[in-house]
């Protein structure tokens, strides 16, 4: 009776343990194991609660680590959106440069006299500076969406290095309590 109760106290404490919010439990001074784990019968009870200390500790960080890189990658999946827009229009007017070049030039070569060729030739100047600044833009445009990228990138690594802080955090402290709970009571499902 007195281990299935202890087995229950524990399936508790692993609950609250885990459900416990990282600002609530980093505002605890010092994070201690549940008293069935730093208090079992086990010959290495000190060093599972430490373990489970270690493995709530790793927890707690990831958890703020994953909190930070979720916010990173929302901002970089943002700026990509916009990155990716810019793009979009920048060709675009590239493209209608391009285009204007060549309506531009349809209409040439009927020139009667040589004033008449000196008007064209700012028009081809007028539609070269446009053209290839529109090209440059689209430039521009195109190295941000692959920096935007990089970061989108850079933040899912990050968010996936944080979850496995927190999951090998949680793996250590169930290891603890699995190895904290006597062995009549590890038969006991929840």
């Amino acid at each position: 009776m007195m281990q299935r109760r202890l087995a229950t106290t524990a399936a508790v404490a692993l609950l609250v343990g885990l459900s416990m919010s990282p600002a609530a439990a980093g505002k605890l001074k010092q994070i201690e194991a549940p008293a069935f784990v730093s208090g079992s019968a086990a010959a290495d009870s000190a060093t599972l609660a430490t373990m489970w200390v270690d493995g709530k500790r790793q927890e707690l960080n990831g958890l703020e680590a994953l909190e930070k890189a979720e916010k990173a990658l929302r901002k970089a999946q943002k700026s990509s959106s916009k990155a990716d827009t810019k793009l979009a229009k920048a060709q675009a007017v590239a493209i209608d440069q391009r285009t204007a070049y060549k309506n531009l030039v349809a209409n040439f070569g009927d020139a009667s006299d040589p004033k008449s060729i000196d008007s064209e030739i700012r028009s081809l100047r007028k539609a070269q500076d446009n053209w290839s600044d529109a090209l440059k833009t689209a430039e521009k445009a195109e190295a941000a969406v692959i920096e935007t990228r990089s970061e989108v990138a850079a933040a899912e690594s990050a968010q996936r290095t944080a979850s496995e802080q927190v999951s090998l955090g949680r793996l250590k402290m169930h290891q603890a309590e699995q190895q904290a709970r006597p062995a009549d009571a590890a038969e006991i499902d929840f």
